[in-house]
């Protein structure tokens, strides 16, 4: 034991510099890789997760070379734990989300992203497109039939045939846009022009279809409560009337404002202007609250009250 006890007081009474050197060069290793640890972690691709350390040599789980082991050299100087802390500093500048985005995107294999990212696509085209098809032909089989016997050509369904007209033109003109931009995960590929007119067709049409429940609850409210004056009231001239307002009024909130930029703020013009690829349709407050009267509550309000009474 005084043998053991001598020796090592010699070893690093001998060289005090470099049993500091080194303690200090272990310590400053070991926070630089906690450091570097946490900055890849937190980087902005979650898919990636880097631990930086431990030996082997070889790459990290990433792909990242680890940074090289800290050793002394012979002399033990601070300037060696100087030079070592930033090469490791260097590695972690080099560890960039972008280097990490890079690796990933070069060794992801395609067959994995397809198998993740089309199916899902796959099934969500094909109920948008059974729901589109479903809507066109319902509603083209009402107008068929309407048309081809002569039996139900009569006023009250003429409300009908309209109503299905309307909501053939939402399938085919707005659901049909929404299905592209939804299959192309929220990116627009028609331009500005066709945003706007997407937009205002989408007003319009939904639009026309609920002020024509809103006539047809009024045609049967005189049916059924006034049957005595229905058919004074509800002549073809007045069909022709009611139906013409329900195909004009909506212009007034879809296209004339929507094609002016009445409908929208300052901030989201200049928005629209700078993401070309994005539709989005963000309101005013005067519109939201002129296009809420017209197309909900006012309507809505007339329902209610024609079929309570």
């Amino acid at each position: 034991m005084p043998a053991i006890s001598t020796v090592l007081s010699s070893k690093f009474c001998s060289k005090p510099a470099i049993f500091v050197s080194k303690t200090l060069t272990c310590f400053s290793s070991a926070v630089l890789r906690a450091i570097s640890s946490s900055l890849i972690s937190l980087s902005e691709d979650n898919s990636v997760r880097v631990k930086v350390g431990g030996g082997g040599g070889g790459l990290g789980a990433a792909g990242i070379p680890p940074p090289p082991a800290t050793t002394a050299s012979a002399e033990g100087s601070p300037l060696g734990v100087a030079c070592t802390a930033q090469t490791m500093l260097k590695n972690m500048a080099d560890t960039t989300p972008s280097a990490l985005y890079e690796f990933n995107s070069s060794t992801t294999s395609p067959e994995r992203v397809e198998g993740i990212s089309v199916a899902p696509l796959l099934v969500k085209g094909l109920i948008m497109g059974t729901i589109i098809v479903a809507a066109v032909l319902g509603n083209a089989l009402v107008i068929t039939s309407v048309v081809r016997h002569r039996k139900l050509r009569i006023i009250t369904n003429y409300y009908v045939v309209s109503l299905a007209m309307a909501d053939l033109l939402v399938a085919l003109c707005a659901m049909t846009f929404n299905a592209s931009v939804e299959l192309t995960g929220g990116v627009w590929m028609f331009g500005p022009f066709m945003c706007d007119v997407w937009n205002s067709l989408d007003v319009y049409f939904s639009t026309a279809s609920i002020l024509h429940l809103c006539c047809i609850s009024v045609d049967r409210y005189y049916a059924i409560v006034r049957p005595l004056q229905y058919p004074i009231t509800m002549t073809h001239r007045t069909v022709s009337l009611m139906l013409a307002n329900v195909w004009t009024l909506p212009a007034l909130i879809s296209f004339t404002p929507i094609f002016l930029g009445w409908y929208t703020t300052a901030e989201h013009e200049k928005y629209r202007q700078l993401h070309p690829e994005e539709c989005s349709f963000v309101v005013n407050n005067y519109y939201a609250i002129v296009s809420s009267c017209i197309s909900f509550w006012i309507p809505g309000v007339v329902m209610v009250t024609m079929y309570y009474r």
